[in-house]
């Protein structure tokens, strides 16, 4: 079996991103997801100068970048949406993360999805989505050839407030839809379970034909299956973690799981760091073949 990587959501580290570089290098971590934190910008913002000066960075730590995590199709649709002012906002920001792609290298890039879909009594978000806004589909599609295009995986990420990827039928019909073979998914363990799928073995079945790779957070719920409630680490967490990861583990799909913070009421304690460095310690004991 080959070795899995375990990377951290980039933000995870505090807003000085060079010194958050050398915190997680110096936790003998070798690849970087790099969503925000970049002297206030995200990371489809950044012009040339500063993805070069990244790289610079990334580069005198002995880092790699694994994936490129924007926030790119992440918008609202609940006072509607025309394709036109979609494209508006979202076409030159992909423009200029093709050109920051160039420059990082990264393995993969993210886009997210539209959220709050005007949706009928009992129809799924997918079927809201195809009623509403067809267009969708076929923005994304262009989207993923144009990054495919430059050598780099494309990834499809599901959010946690009211995502079209509410489900895992409807990520399964939305891959569908698109048709393409080098689009993938992002399962954010967490955020799936806030749109009320609590994460489970059968949900990775569900999910595994598209999955190439894992957002990792913790949380608890005050009741058995039931909703998050409370930030948590990993190890404290009311989701099967071992299990889930087990099973990806051993189905060898996936080279990389991310860790992300959790979301959910936090303690006046909390520490988001401590708590990213507890949970990479916890999976690395759990499961040595992790780096």
């Amino acid at each position: 079996m080959s070795p899995v990587e375990v990377t951290f959501l980039n933000g995870i580290a505090g807003a000085d991103f060079p010194a958050g570089l050398r915190k997680q290098a110096a936790l003998g971590l070798t690849l970087l997801d790099i969503k925000d934190s970049l002297w206030g910008q995200r990371i489809e913002e950044i012009d040339e100068p500063t993805a070069t000066r990244v790289a610079a960075l990334v580069a005198s730590e002995n880092l790699r970048v694994d994936c490129l995590s924007t926030s790119i199709g992440c918008v609202s649709f609940r006072d509607g949406m025309t394709e036109a002012a979609f494209r508006a906002t979202y076409d030159p920001l992909l423009a200029n993360t093709l050109r920051t792609t160039g420059i990082l290298r990264p393995r993969m890039v993210r886009l997210l999805l539209p959220a709050h879909l005007p949706r009928a009594a009992g129809e799924s978000a997918f079927a809201a989505m195809h009623r509403t806004a067809p267009w969708v589909v076929d923005v994304y599609r262009e989207w993923i050839t144009r990054l495919a295009e430059i050598g780099v995986v494309p990834v499809l990420e599901n959010e946690a407030h009211g995502c079209l990827f509410a489900t895992p039928a409807d990520i399964a019909a939305f891959f569908h839809a698109l048709d393409h073979p080098a689009a993938r998914y992002i399962w954010d363990v967490q955020n799936l379970w806030q749109m009320g799928v609590f994460p489970s073995l059968d949900a990775y079945a569900q999910l595994k034909p598209f999955i190439a790779s894992l957002h990792l957070k913790g949380g608890r719920a005050d009741t058995p299956g039931g909703p998050l409630i409370h930030a948590a680490a990993l190890e404290d967490a009311s989701w099967p973690v071992r299990e889930i990861v087990h099973a990806v583990l051993a189905d060898a799909r996936v080279p990389v799981l991310c860790l992300n913070p959790s979301h959910g009421a936090k303690p006046a304690d909390w520490d988001i760091w401590a708590t990213a460095v507890r949970d990479l310690a916890y999976l690395r004991r759990e499961f040595p073949q992790l780096q």
